[in-house]
């Protein structure tokens, strides 16, 4: 994902984004994007707790499915989306721990909605803000995310899938209820 993509899961469109900012009041940030266009649901996080495109693909599939079956971790999507990438089912906990925080941030915009509402919001975000690839996985990021969810080197060799954290935590999020 080099800039932002609106891709088509099922039924479904779903646009993400990022961007590297300094952010001086998440909260405003976070009302500001939410303002583009409100017949979208918009969640913002810190890329750094997303393993890759791939992770975020899946969870996004797993929220989607819940949400046809009634079966989600909360009544709106953005935050299902919101616990599962954080592998809890507190809201509070999730924030701690991939809310945006103010400083500086690699920040990742998902949005689900209609693809016309999602072009709206692309273009919003490609004309007021430098877009950039934060998702790309890195050992950096592969050591934080292993760090700060405990997977264990035996976890990680018992994967086969290529992009092994992706695949654990999308299986742990998956657990979620």
């Amino acid at each position: 994902m080099n800039r932002s993509a609106i891709l088509k899961l099922g039924s479904e469109h779903v646009m993400l984004a990022g961007m590297k900012l300094r952010i001086t009041d998440t909260d405003g940030f976070i009302r500001s994007i939410r303002a583009i266009n409100n017949r979208v649901a918009i969640q913002a996080i810190d890329a750094n707790f997303a393993a890759g495109k791939e992770h975020v693909l899946s969870i996004l599939q797993q929220s989607l499915q819940a949400k046809k079956n009634g079966t989600m971790l909360s009544k709106r999507i953005e935050i299902d989306v919101l616990l599962r990438l954080a592998c809890t089912n507190q809201i509070s906990k999730a924030l701690d721990d991939i809310g945006l925080k103010n400083g500086s941030n690699n920040v990742l915009i998902i949005v689900i909605g209609k693809i016309a509402d999602l072009q709206d919001v692309q273009k919003y975000l490609a004309k007021n803000y430098k877009l950039s690839n934060v998702l790309k996985i890195s050992a950096k990021k592969t050591r934080l995310l292993s760090s700060h969810h405990k997977i264990g080197r035996e976890e990680i060799n018992a994967c086969i899938n290529n992009n092994k954290i992706a695949s654990i935590l999308a299986e742990r999020a998956n657990l979620l209820w």
